[in-house]
């Protein structure tokens, strides 16, 4: 009875081993599948899916034109609105497109009454000027900065701003470019990013129990300064694989 009770535990264990490792397999296909379809839209190969660990296969394909590709699209998708058929651009629309795709800033119009002032002097009133003139985001400012189309297809031509430097962002801004890359020095440029990489991975934002992978994130754009490190931080974390 003792020897037939030896066999019998030897057996079980033998058969929870299997299991486990069949378990271990599945979940790595499924992995390979999600970082697969998620990083280059399409299936996962055979040499993916055999992987014991495929987010070791994570830097190979940030670096591979699929993703550069699909994230280019997802981007285009998430700034883009449809086209502009106006001869003339609104710089004061361009400005907040600019800070809106830059650092994730959301503001919501208000409706101006019939007859009221919109130039710039009736935008400089208490009710408007907040926005316009006062806040960081000061839209009136950011938008001195930026060249003026005029025209529309082969006889789009562009105008070179006239107003000077502007004091926005701590520092004095002397054109586009400057304005520009001061944006995407920001942590508000960061952070929209990361909450974009979120969004690129999982289909929406990131939520307060991902704290720490956000952080992750966030720090790869300070210490890398790239989009593939920082979706990198995040797909390469393990949770990535079992949500």
């Amino acid at each position: 009875m003792l020897v037939g009770g030896v066999a019998l535990v030897t057996g079980s264990r033998g058969a929870r081993a299997e299991g486990v490792e069949g378990d271990k397999a599945a979940t790595n296909e499924r992995c390979a599948v999600r970082i697969a379809i998620a990083l280059q839209g399409k299936s996962a190969d055979a040499a993916l899916l055999a992987n014991a660990d495929p987010q070791t296969a994570i830097d190979g394909m940030l670096a591979s034109p699929e993703f550069a590709d699909r994230y280019a699209r997802f981007i285009n998708s998430e700034f883009n609105g449809g086209p502009s058929t106006a001869a003339t651009d609104d710089m004061l629309t361009g400005a907040f497109r600019i800070l809106a795709n830059t650092t994730g800033l959301e503001l919501n119009a208000s409706v101006g009454n019939p007859g009221e002032d919109r130039t710039a002097t009736g935008r400089s009133a208490s009710a408007c000027k907040g926005c316009h003139f006062d806040e960081w985001y000061a839209l009136d400012k950011f938008a001195r900065l930026l060249p003026k189309k005029t025209g529309q297809g082969d006889a789009v031509t562009f105008t070179a701003p006239t107003e000077g430097p502007q004091q926005l962002l701590g520092k004095t801004l002397a054109t586009d470019k400057d304005l520009i890359s001061s944006l995407v020095d920001s942590d508000a440029w960061r952070f929209s990013q990361c909450h974009n990489v979120f969004k690129f991975l999982y289909g929406r934002g990131e939520n307060q129990c991902e704290a720490k992978v956000f952080d992750a994130c966030v720090d790869a754009l300070v210490s890398q300064k790239t989009i593939q490190s920082a979706v990198a931080a995040v797909a390469k974390d393990p949770s990535f694989c079992v949500k």
